[in-house]
């Protein structure tokens, strides 16, 4: 809860939020017909979203200010813009999202939210695919499908033991899978295999 209180995010809710600089396939207005759906649903769950606009791309944060407002969300989302201290945010996180509604290649960001025993939902298809383990580590759904979208963070809602076994599991594979050791590791391996077959 400290991470909650220093972010102003209310310590006794679910935080579901994402991170992402603001354009239009990163899928922050997505991830707002989300948040609607699930609102009127559940009242201990509350969304952030971090991220300033990239250049030229300001039009779009006022679109994601508008649909807060008239969606009646002001209480239930909270923007709080760029910041530099991502581990803090995702350790106020209980869910993350990565709501992109175009391919994105290499999304590290589901890396540091795993690092940091937060179950995963993300689009695919895309680099998620490769990161995360769908019903495991996170949830994997289909880009743009708000019904698909509610459905996963609503199991993880629902289910406190779920939320912590993918957080667990999403850590432990970043750790084997992902760190600087094992990365070094798959290096040394393949270059004495390399050595080997010469």
């Amino acid at each position: 809860p400290l991470a909650k209180k220093e972010l102003g995010l209310p310590e006794d809710q679910l935080i579901i939020g994402m991170i992402g600089r603001i354009n239009p396939w990163k899928g922050q207005l997505f991830f707002l017909e989300i948040a609607e759906q699930l609102c009127k649903k559940y009242p201990n769950i509350h969304f952030a979203l971090v991220g300033d606009p990239f250049d030229g791309y300001e039009s779009i944060l006022e679109d994601i200010l508008d649909k807060i407002k008239t969606s009646g969300l002001e209480q239930r989302v909270s923007y709080l813009g760029f910041r530099s201290d991502v581990p803090k945010v995702l350790q106020a996180y209980d869910i993350f999202v990565l709501p992109s509604i175009l391919p994105d290649p290499l999304p590290t960001v589901i890396l540091e939210a795993m690092a940091s025993g937060k179950p995963v939902v993300a689009t695919k298809p895309g680099g998620s695919e490769e990161m995360l383990i769908d019903s495991k580590t996170g949830f994997l759904i289909p880009m743009a499908i708000v019904s698909l979208g509610v459905e996963a963070i609503e199991k993880l809602i629902s289910n406190p033991d779920l939320l912590k076994s993918f957080g667990d599991s999403g850590r432990a594979r970043v750790l084997a899978e992902f760190s600087l050791e094992a990365f070094e590791e798959k290096i040394k391996t393949h270059l004495w295999q390399h050595l080997k077959r010469n």
